[in-house]
Protein backbone atom coordinates (compact mmCIF):
# COMPACT_ATOMS: atom_id res chain seq x y z
CA UNK A 1 0.00 0.00 0.00
CA UNK A 2 1.01 3.43 -0.96
CA UNK A 3 1.61 6.49 1.30
CA UNK A 4 0.13 9.43 -0.42
CA UNK A 5 2.70 12.68 1.08
CA UNK A 6 1.78 16.02 -0.04
CA UNK A 7 5.14 17.96 0.36
CA UNK A 8 4.54 21.13 1.90
CA UNK A 9 7.51 21.98 4.28
CA UNK A 10 11.64 21.34 4.36
CA UNK A 11 11.71 18.66 6.59
CA UNK A 12 9.98 15.21 6.15
CA UNK A 13 9.65 12.14 8.23
CA UNK A 14 8.73 8.73 6.58
CA UNK A 15 7.02 6.24 9.10
CA UNK A 16 8.44 2.41 7.58
CA UNK A 17 6.19 0.93 10.44
CA UNK A 18 2.89 1.84 8.65
CA UNK A 19 3.86 2.27 4.89
CA UNK A 20 6.48 0.20 2.46
CA UNK A 21 6.00 2.86 -0.09
CA UNK A 22 5.89 6.72 -0.29
CA UNK A 23 4.65 8.36 -2.99
CA UNK A 24 5.69 11.96 -2.98
CA UNK A 25 4.40 15.30 -4.77
CA UNK A 26 6.94 17.45 -4.53
CA UNK A 27 6.05 21.58 -4.54
CA UNK A 28 8.98 22.71 -3.47
CA UNK A 29 12.32 21.48 -1.95
CA UNK A 30 13.08 19.13 0.74
CA UNK A 31 16.04 20.29 2.98
CA UNK A 32 15.75 16.66 5.15
CA UNK A 33 14.40 13.08 4.82
CA UNK A 34 14.16 10.90 8.05
CA UNK A 35 12.71 7.11 7.27
CA UNK A 36 11.35 5.65 10.54
CA UNK A 37 11.02 2.47 12.16
CA UNK A 38 12.05 0.67 8.92
CA UNK A 39 12.76 -3.06 10.10
CA UNK A 40 15.14 -5.76 8.67
CA UNK A 41 14.65 -6.91 5.44
CA UNK A 42 11.47 -4.47 4.78
CA UNK A 43 11.87 -3.21 1.59
CA UNK A 44 11.21 0.79 0.79
CA UNK A 45 9.80 2.19 -2.43
CA UNK A 46 10.27 5.78 -2.31
CA UNK A 47 8.58 7.90 -5.15
CA UNK A 48 8.77 11.58 -5.99
CA UNK A 49 6.87 13.02 -8.54
CA UNK A 50 7.25 17.00 -9.28
CA UNK A 51 4.75 19.09 -9.62
CA UNK A 52 3.63 21.04 -13.10
CA UNK A 53 6.44 23.41 -11.88
CA UNK A 54 9.23 20.86 -11.11
CA UNK A 55 12.82 21.96 -10.82
CA UNK A 56 12.84 20.57 -6.96
CA UNK A 57 14.87 19.02 -4.95
CA UNK A 58 16.11 16.22 -2.39
CA UNK A 59 19.32 16.33 -0.12
CA UNK A 60 21.81 14.69 -0.81
CA UNK A 61 22.21 12.50 1.90
CA UNK A 62 19.88 10.88 4.17
CA UNK A 63 21.18 9.58 7.41
CA UNK A 64 19.49 5.65 6.96
CA UNK A 65 20.88 5.02 4.23
CA UNK A 66 24.31 3.82 3.46
CA UNK A 67 26.08 4.11 -0.25
CA UNK A 68 23.60 4.01 -3.21
CA UNK A 69 21.18 7.03 -2.68
CA UNK A 70 21.09 8.91 -5.85
CA UNK A 71 19.19 12.28 -4.98
CA UNK A 72 19.22 12.99 -8.98
CA UNK A 73 15.84 13.04 -9.39
CA UNK A 74 13.80 14.25 -12.69
CA UNK A 75 13.88 18.04 -12.67
CA UNK A 76 11.08 18.38 -15.36
CA UNK A 77 7.08 19.34 -14.70
CA UNK A 78 5.38 16.04 -13.64
CA UNK A 79 8.64 13.95 -13.77
CA UNK A 80 8.39 11.07 -11.78
CA UNK A 81 11.59 9.88 -9.93
CA UNK A 82 11.67 6.34 -8.06
CA UNK A 83 14.26 4.07 -6.35
CA UNK A 84 14.21 0.84 -3.85
CA UNK A 85 15.62 -0.06 -1.05
CA UNK A 86 15.95 -2.98 1.62
CA UNK A 87 16.29 -2.93 5.07
CA UNK A 88 19.72 -5.03 6.24
CA UNK A 89 20.47 -6.11 9.79
CA UNK A 90 22.48 -2.80 10.78
CA UNK A 91 19.10 -0.73 10.11
CA UNK A 92 20.26 0.97 7.02
CA UNK A 93 19.01 1.04 3.72
CA UNK A 94 20.80 -0.30 0.83
CA UNK A 95 19.54 0.33 -2.48
CA UNK A 96 18.35 -2.48 -4.85
CA UNK A 97 17.86 -0.49 -8.13
CA UNK A 98 19.30 2.73 -9.47
CA UNK A 99 17.32 6.10 -9.15
CA UNK A 100 14.39 5.67 -12.21
CA UNK A 101 13.31 8.75 -14.02
CA UNK A 102 10.24 8.47 -16.13
CA UNK A 103 7.67 11.17 -17.61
Amino acid sequence: EFRRVLFRSTTLVLNAAQYDSFQIYLTGNISTLTIANASVGQQILLVFVLNATGGHSVPASIPQINNGWDNRIGALANQISSQLFVTLSDSKLRPLTAMTVTY
